[in-house]
């Protein structure tokens, strides 16, 4: 049985009991939850291997509605949704799961994965600084609300440390107000 069959036959598995879910006992985790998770998580990791970041982010969004506490779902579904670029919602998911998380490991892991993802926004406005001048000069007027349409997200620390880092002058950094 070749990736595609055993995620069929796991999709084929599942789904029935998903759908006895919803429709039996309301949203919500039921007495099935841990079955239907054991079962996800397979789901996940086959969909993972197979590099399908469009059906892994339907799939964790249900693990996510059927146990909504756990901060490894969140961590999973905050990197699916970098992958796709969802990057607003993928930093949003990554602070949750570090809300969430009481083990030092696991919180150690999100906190490098928000490192890593601001350290890829940040080469990216460097990039579009050197590259794009409608972006440097919607940059130069409201630095904040240009990262923003251009759809990054940072830490208010890392935003500061960005911010200053990519105006050429502490001059430019005072009149943009970061300084």
């Amino acid at each position: 049985m070749d990736g595609r069959e055993g995620m069929m036959d796991s999709l084929n598995t599942v789904q029935p009991c998903l759908a006895r879910d919803i429709t039996e006992t309301g949203p919500g985790p039921s007495p099935l939850a841990s079955e239907n998770l054991f079962e996800l998580e397979r789901i996940l990791t086959q969909q993972w291997r197979a590099g399908d970041a469009h059906a892994g982010l339907r799939s964790v969004e249900r693990a996510i509605w059927l146990n909504p506490r756990d901060p490894d779902y969140h961590f999973f579904r905050g990197a699916m949704r970098q992958i796709v670029g969802m990057t607003p919602q993928a930093m949003q998911d990554f602070e949750t799961a570090l809300r969430l998380a009481k083990d030092e490991t696991v919180r150690s892991r999100i906190e490098s994965a928000i490192r890593a993802l601001e350290d890829w926004q940040t080469a990216l406005v460097r990039l579009r600084l050197s590259e794009d001048r409608n972006f440097r000069l919607e940059f130069a007027v409201d630095a904040r609300a240009a990262l923003t349409r251009a759809g990054f997200v940072f830490s208010p620390a890392t935003e500061r440390a960005v911010l200053i880092s990519c105006v050429r002058s502490e001059e430019t950094a005072a009149q943009a107000g970061f300084a």
